[in-house]
């Protein structure tokens, strides 16, 4: 990519349209992420309904790590359907001391209630 995607997010919210990029492709889609990732430098927020432990996963697992070893202030929010206490990846992201990791949790019906998600999202947007 020639124009970060910082910059062409900076661009649109200025000229009074959403900083949201769609990527329809696929690897398009991945190739942002991990060059999110790589360029980050003071901050990368991160929110996945899904994670997987598949190659794109630990790819990416890979590049969010490498960039909190250089200082980067990760924030990740994940489903609560996607954290194992016991996966050691996940430990190893909660226990990085620039990494935080967030969870959130579903009301009991399976649904989180809207307003509770609302709440969450801005604290994390913050």
């Amino acid at each position: 990519m020639e124009t970060s995607i910082s910059r062409i997010a900076h661009d649109k919210i200025k000229a009074g349209k959403s900083g949201l990029l769609l990527v329809p492709d696929n690897y398009d889609a991945f190739a942002v992420r991990v060059l999110a990732a790589r360029s980050s430098v003071r901050r990368l927020d991160l929110m996945y309904y899904l994670w997987h432990d598949d190659h794109t996963g630990r790819l990416l697992f890979q590049e969010v790590f490498r960039a909190a070893e250089r200082g980067v202030r990760v924030r990740m929010l994940l489903d609560d359907a996607n954290p194992r206490k016991n996966d050691s990846a996940y430990l190893a992201l909660s226990n990085h001391p620039n990494i935080e990791l967030s969870c959130l949790i579903r009301a009991a019906s399976g649904n989180a209630p809207s307003c509770a998600l609302w709440k969450l999202y801005c604290a994390f947007s913050r």
